[in-house]
């Protein structure tokens, strides 16, 4: 079973609280994996994340597709360079 961490403000993040809960498939019963239960600090530090990112955010928004392509496989390289265990 694969245990999860919550992405918050460019960083993997537990639950404030420590706790955790099990998700699992409604097909078969069967445990899929453990994620973070998020609390109201939790969220708190998620939309104070995505506030800071929202200018960010409307500057790629009002640029041309192919600058937004360029920024998308930026991030793509970036995201795969510092994080190799991740898996496409």
């Amino acid at each position: 079973m694969r245990t999860y961490k919550m992405w918050i403000g460019g960083e993997w993040a537990d639950a404030d609280s420590g706790r955790t809960f099990r998700t699992y498939n409604p097909a078969n019963g069967e445990a899929v994996a453990e994620v973070p239960l998020a609390g109201l600090p939790d969220v708190d530090k998620a939309v104070n994340a995505a506030r800071a990112a929202l200018p960010a955010w409307r500057k790629r928004a009002r640029q041309s597709a192919p600058q937004q392509s360029a920024a998308s496989l930026q991030l793509c390289v970036t995201t795969r360079t510092s994080s190799p265990s991740l898996k496409y």
